[in-house]
């Protein structure tokens, strides 16, 4: 069991178990479109390199802000095929494509997290 990272003191409107999953940004086999081009139009393999935390999900809107349990805080950049209502998926860079593996298909706790 991986450590729990720590959990933003903000308020979350919803929190449920999901799958969560990675893929890794910047490979063409793995995105549509540009690799590097996120769905509300970000480079996100700049925000990846510069630290930011960034994910895919389609049951909130774009911008939203999600914390995955031992994760941490992620914003929501882009989207996945639609066949994943539920599902988050984890931005990783394209050189991360073993840990990304490892990764896997898991079930974590998510909460949407309130904006101001």
């Amino acid at each position: 069991m991986q450590p729990e990272t720590h959990r933003p003191e903000v308020e979350t409107t919803v929190e449920t178990i999901r799958e969560i999953t990675a893929y890794n940004v910047g490979d063409p086999a793995q995105t549509s479109g540009d690799p590097c081009q996120s769905a509300n139009g970000e480079d996100i393999c700049a925000a990846l390199k510069a630290g930011l935390k960034r994910c895919a999900a389609n049951f909130v809107p774009l911008g939203s802000r999600l914390y995955v349990a031992t994760y941490g805080v992620c914003t929501v950049t882009d989207r996945m095929n639609r066949r994943y209502q539920n599902r988050v998926d984890i931005a990783m860079r394209v050189d991360e494509k073993k840990k990304a593996l490892r990764f896997g298909l898991q079930k974590r706790r998510v909460a949407i997290l309130k904006t101001s």
